[in-house]
Formats: C-alpha cells, structure tokens, sequence
C-alpha cells in the first residue's frame, strides 16, 4: 500500500535476518582473464503492524528536516483508506481509526497554520487546499467534527463554499460553542 517508509533493523522480530542463504545464486569460474564470480539474491517480505490510532502519525512521518511535506499523493491515498476502513469496521476499532483521521487533520492543520521555518533560513512547505478540503469531507463524512475548526483556517486561500455550508449546518445542529473560532 505505501511505499518508502523507513524501517530500521531494530524493527525487525527476527533475531538475525541477514544471516542466511540466498534464495538464489549464481556463479561464473574463473575464465582467464578475471577470477570467479558470485552473485546472489535475497527474497524479503515484510509485514508492518500499526495499531489503528497511529496509522497518521506512521504514514505521515518525515524526517526532521525533511524539505517537503509529505507527499500529497500518499496523504490523499491515507485519508482515502481510512474514511473506507472507518466505514466498513466494527465500532470499538472504529473509533481508534477515528483518533488517526483526527491526528492527520492535527498534522495538516498544525503545518498550514504554523508553517514554522528551518534552522538554516527559509518557510517550511505547507499543505496545497485540495489535501485541506480532503481531510475535511473524510471527518464530515466520519462526523469528526473536532479538526473542523482548525481545517477551516489552514486554507490557504478562500475557504471552499462546502466548506463554509458544512459548517453552518454543524452549526445549527451542535451550537456554536462547539465549533467557535481560534
């Protein structure tokens, strides 16, 4: 599902992975000119076990001072998943997956709305409004209504129209107190 994630040999379960024989191998002897040759391949698989209420903060970890955020693509596709997983998943366990739909609007929102700069000069990169409004239908659809606030203000630009109406029939259905400005 994702790709490119950082996993160092610590995270391994097995004690010693790569003491092994290869899967496969290959050898030339000695022709002459050059002496022999080996080549051989390791076949690896892995499986990454996340509890549901990390998946936002593991698919979208960067590297401290990394110059990019993370790839929109990748967080279109997390938001995507999650929205589906929710969905279609017991309630106990939803609910956990709820808590990591909350924590990726937290990363946008906190990116957009502290964009912060590096040590070495220069604004760290914010999130694009359509990753925004995404993470904004995912917990309209979820009716996750705490990032909402905090969504509605990392918009970089105008704040879209079903935006503004989704928040107005919140509004109406929770009171103000709930959802009130910064």
């Amino acid at each position: 599902m994702f790709k490119d994630i950082p996993i160092e040999e610590s995270d391994i379960v097995q004690s010693r992975p790569f003491k092994r024989k290869p899967n496969k191998s290959e050898y030339e002897g000695y022709t002459g000119n050059e002496g022999a040759s080996a080549t051989h391949w390791y076949k690896d698989t892995v499986i990454v076990l996340i509890p549901n209420d990390s998946f936002a903060d593991v698919m979208m970890h960067r590297p401290k001072y990394s110059p990019e955020v993370v790839p929109a693509e990748r967080v279109s596709m997390m938001l995507e998943y999650l929205l589906e997983r929710t969905q279609n998943t017991p309630e106990l366990q939803a609910e956990e997956l709820r808590e990591s739909v909350r924590r990726a609007c937290d990363l946008i929102s906190t990116r957009n709305n502290y964009p912060g700069r590096y040590p070495y000069g220069g604004t760290k990169p914010t999130y694009t409004d359509e990753i925004i409004s995404d993470a904004f239908k995912v917990c309209m659809k979820l009716s996750t209504r705490e990032p909402l606030r905090d969504l509605a203000t990392a918009f970089q630009n105008q704040v879209p129209d079903f935006a503004i109406q989704s928040l107005r029939e919140l509004i109406s259905e929770v009171g103000f107190g709930e959802i009130k400005p910064m």
